[in-house]
């Protein structure tokens, strides 16, 4: 079996089908500024939410880049400010 490389990221997948912010925010069922903080990889979507947004760009699961790039060092430092007794 073929391995696919993740070619999309989030705004390229968005944007493949012309769909503004707006209309995918609908469609996920959030706000467009939540939905922004998705594309800009403040935020990670949830599993659910991920296959939904697949199916509504259009696109295999496996071809979009949902974590962010340093997804590693993201969840670290949360954990960190967890383990403070801080809030995330």
């Amino acid at each position: 079996m073929t391995e696919i490389e993740p070619a999309f990221t989030l705004e390229g997948a968005r944007n493949n089908l012309h769909f503004s912010q707006k209309e995918v925010a609908e469609a996920l069922g959030m706000s467009t500024k939540t939905y922004a903080d998705y594309e800009k990889y403040r935020k990670v979507l949830r599993t659910d939410k991920a296959f939904e947004f697949a199916k509504l760009v259009r696109l295999p699961f496996d071809s979009i880049i949902f974590l962010p790039k340093d997804y590693e060092t993201f969840v670290v430092g949360k954990k960190d400010l967890l383990t403070k007794g801080m809030t995330v």
